[in-house]
């Protein structure tokens, strides 16, 4: 049966830096460096592709709503159902990267999130001058057992993602992890001296977008979006 697995809400940077510290403090560590990597926003529309396991099914989502040809966003369901071989492809190799888990906690599900961006969808940046295409910069593994009090999620590592995409070779998909990223180590005794960086940054960015300049075109860009590299304490 299909269900829907959303893209969670990306947390911004002082909600991040409160709770780095409220659970420092609530454990009685102290407070820690942290590595980031930035990776570029798209401006486009937020997009999944998802496998139940069992069944082999596979379905397209927005960020609110399964989706298929006949109930669109932007043409993406479209596009997944014109190309379900080269999907196919993909869960293959992230669900031989994912392994099986532990007998507790056994994947029900792969979900490949993306952006799906591109003419047509939104306007005034860099990749609006381009041909639609797929941008993934996620793959999480879920176990959605229904005598569980919740969904054990987890992620796949950039180095997974790169993989994943690079074994099925498409001219519409590509790994965000493959275009220019940045690393930043975020002492969370002073996070503010973090920040002036964090918005040279995101200014480089928003004046010249790295991923259109890669596809040759030139124009502003969304930003940045940062995750986690090293484990957070407690």
């Amino acid at each position: 049966m299909q269900k829907l697995f959303k893209f969670p809400s990306i947390e911004q940077y002082y909600k991040a830096v409160k709770s780095v510290r409220d659970n420092c403090e609530y454990h009685g560590i102290p407070l820690p460096t942290i590595t980031f990597q930035g990776t570029v926003k798209l401006h486009g529309t937020n997009s999944g592709v998802v496998k139940d396991l069992s069944t082999g099914e596979i379905w397209a989502e927005s960020r609110e709503h399964i989706i298929t040809p006949d109930s669109d966003n932007a043409g993406f369901a479209r596009f997944v159902a014109d190309n379900i071989t080269t999907f196919q492809s993909l869960f293959d190799v992230a669900q031989d990267l994912s392994g099986t888990g532990d007998a507790l906690s056994i994947p029900t599900h792969l979900a490949i999130f993306g952006e799906w961006c591109g003419k047509g969808i939104m306007k005034s940046v860099a990749i609006s001058q381009l041909e639609k295409r797929f941008v993934v910069f996620g793959c999480r593994v879920i176990t959605d057992a229904p005598e569980e009090e919740q969904m054990v999620l987890r992620w796949l590592p950039g180095t997974d993602l790169v993989k994943i995409v690079a074994s099925t070779p498409h001219d519409r998909i590509f790994c965000i992890q493959t275009f220019k990223t940045w690393t930043l180590d975020i002492d969370f005794l002073k996070p503010e001296i973090a920040q002036n960086e964090l918005v040279r940054i995101t200014d480089e960015v928003e004046n010249e977008c790295p991923v259109g300049k890669a596809f040759g075109v030139s124009g502003v860009g969304e930003g940045v979006g940062w995750k986690i590299l090293n484990p957070v304490p407690g």
